[in-house]
């Protein structure tokens, strides 16, 4: 193996470990350890030959990333709100995620770049699946009593019971299992939809395509995640919006549902007793939510107590609001110094932009890929609302197939008229 096919296998092994969470990892490493943080040093690989643009971005980048960095360190003598980790190492770790992501880019600029994109979508569906059966061993085994708590918690970043079942988070956390149930839903339901598209192609046959759609999103719903849920739906109107089919099918879907409540009338307010009476205890006791709002306020008191160089990146990790947390951690000057970094990214690469979120600036052949990424950054950007995502898997791995349509060197041949 050259030097060059190691760099693409590294590529390939962060695809593939990612979905699979903490199954592979050793048990003496702390239960947050994923997998894929083991490929993630070899980033350095990536920059042995960078062109301009590549590495202006890069340059863009390093502002904001010392502008972390040192805002980790200098909070480290102020009193903490909560601390597990060091915060230097989460500053690490995020640099780790990002140089990685855009080096695997820039490897691949040469590539057949919808072919690429193509085979990283299937191995990262290939791996989703993978912990889809461990995870239903798991379930199965759980409740036929061949399996304890505690032999279920050895595969589990955290075991937990939602709504009176055991939630379903093989490797991960049920809210993070959640979501990438519901992204992985969401790409089998168009795969099913534009089954005679050429472009949607992945080699699956109608029966593999609908019995894995049936397993995943029975493993949305055994997660139990409000937000996984919400995000689902959020996906469903995207593809309601640029389906036909799906249009059609959700009007007979609508029409069906309308028929079943005229024929249940009276009796389906006893159903629907029957159906959510095993739910109701659990859910008012649920305080999650109460947990966030709290958490949120606090963070915003940090903010007003440190306005300008915000509360420290990484301080803040357990509000479970994206947008809340960077607000506070980095405060308005570190805002600012990433709201430059946004911008100048997007006016660098507008016209590449342009060709994933709108069809008649994309090839053909990348129509499939653009739907991903699009339905990837709804579940990352939805999800970010009440829960913390910047170190998952998922987020790094949209944005990988988001650069790489950006540096490609090899133009698109075959462009889409058709707005």
């Amino acid at each position: 193996m050259n030097f060059a096919n190691f760099r693409i296998f590294l590529i390939y092994l962060f695809v593939f470990l990612g979905p699979l969470g903490n199954l592979l990892c050793p048990k003496f490493l702390p239960y947050q350890f994923r997998a894929f943080y083991f490929v993630l040093p070899a980033f350095f690989l990536f920059y042995t030959k960078l062109y301009y643009k590549e590495l202006k971005t890069v340059l863009l980048f390093l502002p904001f990333f010392l502008y972390a960095l040192a805002s980790a360190y200098f909070c480290i003598n102020r009193p903490a709100l909560h601390f597990e980790e060091s915060l230097i190492s989460r500053v690490g770790l995020f640099a780790c995620e990002v140089l990685f992501m855009f080096g695997a880019a820039f490897c691949l600029r040469d590539q057949k770049m919808a072919k690429e994109k193509k085979r990283l979508i299937r191995i990262y569906l290939a791996a989703f699946f993978i912990s889809l059966l461990v995870g239903y061993a798991l379930f199965a085994g759980y409740y036929l009593k061949v399996f304890s708590w505690e032999t279920i918690d050895k595969f589990t970043v955290i075991t937990q019971m939602g709504w009176g079942i055991l939630r379903f988070s093989p490797g991960s956390y049920p809210n993070e299992y959640g979501v990438v149930a519901s992204f992985v839903s969401s790409i089998l339901l168009l795969l099913i939809i534009e089954r005679k598209n050429p472009a949607f192609q992945l080699g699956l046959s109608k029966k593999s395509l609908y019995c894995f759609f049936g397993l995943t999103f029975g493993a949305l719903l055994l997660s139990t995640t409000r937000a996984a849920y919400l995000s689902f739906v959020f996906a469903l109107l995207y593809i309601f919006c640029i389906s036909k089919s799906f249009r059609y099918l959700s009007f007979l879907g609508l029409a069906a549902v309308m028929i079943f409540f005229m024929v249940m009338g009276d009796r389906l307010e006893l159903v629907m007793e029957i159906l959510t009476s095993s739910f109701k205890p659990s859910y008012y006791k649920d305080v999650s939510m109460q947990l966030r709002l709290e958490h949120w306020q606090e963070s915003l008191d940090a903010f007003n107590t440190f306005p300008l160089f915000g509360r420290g990146f990484g301080t803040l990790f357990y509000v479970h609001n994206v947008y809340i947390e960077l607000f506070a951690e980095l405060g308005l000057i570190g805002c600012l110094t990433l709201l430059f970094f946004g911008l100048a990214y997007f006016f660098q690469h507008q016209i590449e932009i342009k060709k994933v979120f709108l069809k008649r600036w994309a090839s053909t052949e990348e129509l499939f890929s653009n739907r991903v990424i699009v339905l990837g950054f709804i579940h990352i950007f939805s999800f970010a609302l009440t829960n913390h995502n910047i170190n998952h898997h998922l987020t790094w791995m949209v944005f990988l197939l988001f650069n790489m349509g950006l540096f490609a060197r090899k133009p698109d041949t075959s462009l889409q008229q058709e707005s």
